[in-house]
């Protein structure tokens, strides 16, 4: 299927300059610390209340360069240093599987595929295990909101990121 990929308007990067994240230059981000940027609410994929623990759910939160907000993407996998090395995986397989952190980072489960998203620069982050794509909870734009696995809308804000 050949995909047309839309530039990101200058009002989005606007928004997301204003929001203090800077959208990378590069088509695959280099491995190392990156922040995974919401293009729906220009937050910040992170680690919720900082617990960094089996089992903890990711939200968004405003970007900073704090530890819960930065993520190490190689391949197909995010790892955070924060807690000891885990990975965020669907919590089920299902619509509305919560993303939560695991310590198994091998496997079809910890892998998100990377494939082009709505914008020029933008992805969409699909589970091998699941099919399924990370998804932003109901498009709640506000600090807190949920992170969880939904069927994938190529042309969904909510499940729309940029790498950092």
């Amino acid at each position: 299927m050949k995909r047309k990929w839309k530039v990101i308007s200058a009002a989005a990067v606007a928004s997301l300059a204003m929001a203090g994240v800077l959208v990378s230059g590069t088509a695959e981000a280099a491995a190392g610390e990156n922040l995974v940027v919401s293009l729906r609410s220009t937050k910040c994929m992170n680690i919720k209340d900082w617990r960094a623990v089996e089992g903890a759910q990711l939200q968004t939160w405003t970007c900073s360069a704090d530890q819960n907000n930065l993520w190490y993407h190689s391949g197909e996998r995010f790892y955070t240093s924060l807690g000891g090395v885990m990975c965020p995986v669907p919590s089920g397989y299902g619509d509305g599987a919560p993303v939560v952190l695991t310590r198994i980072c091998v496997g079809a489960n910890a892998a998100w595929e990377q494939l082009p998203g709505l914008y020029t620069l933008s992805y969409i982050f699909r589970n091998r295990a699941t099919g399924k794509c990370l998804n932003l909870k109901d498009g709640n734009t506000a600090n807190g909101a949920l992170l969880q696995q939904w069927s994938c809308d190529f042309t969904d804000a909510n499940s729309t990121w940029y790498l950092t």
